[in-house]
């Protein structure tokens, strides 16, 4: 063990290449030096997401334990408000692809939601609308939402009605919409 924090390869604690840091950290962790990887960890100069999600899913993963909805959600929740678009990405297909995970409409909800609110309209909606029938009237009100932020009126048309159609008793895609028209008097 000594040997491998003597390794010149390994960064000095001052070093910010957080890149570099976590790479070396899914390195230990994919190969089941998870006793090294927590020592590398406690080393690193500053944490983020994909440290924390290298770490927590090998020790899931050694323990025998595969990530659920709620880890899925927790992991996203992170990426979010780090905005980290790409991370969430990886993580919801790593998750389905790599742990079997069954997605319920609410993630892939959610997913929609944290890439509309990183101003990528089009991939979000699409996602939405590729839910079919289990698209509600929330997800639909959620991306509104970033178009009124975005000042893209016309999808925001588009997805008012959607929004409405899905659930006819919700009046807040008609007040956002209403918002979004006023603001661009």
């Amino acid at each position: 063990m000594a040997m491998f924090f003597a390794d010149p390869a390994v960064p000095s604690s001052s070093s910010g290449d957080v890149v570099l840091w976590n790479t070396m950290l899914q390195g230990l962790c994919d190969l089941g030096h998870l006793d090294q990887a927590r020592l590398l960890f406690d080393r690193f100069p500053q944490w983020n997401v994909v440290s924390w999600n290298a770490l927590m899913t090998a020790l899931m993963v050694l323990d025998g334990i595969k990530p659920d909805e709620l880890t899925a959600f927790a992991v996203l929740t992170a990426c979010s408000y780090g905005g980290k678009v790409a991370e969430a990405r990886e993580h919801l297909v790593a998750m389905v692809e790599d742990h079997g995970l069954s997605p319920s409409y609410e993630l892939y909800g959610f997913m929609a939601d944290i890439i509309a609110r990183s101003g990528e309209l089009s991939y979000a909606e699409e996602l939405i609308a590729s839910l079919s029938n289990s698209a509600d009237s929330v997800a639909w009100t959620s991306l509104l939402g970033a178009c009124r932020l975005q000042s893209d009126i016309q999808r925001g048309q588009r997805v008012a009605l959607l929004a409405a159609t899905s659930d006819r008793q919700d009046s807040a895609p008609y007040s956002l919409l209403a918002n979004m028209s006023m603001e661009e008097m």
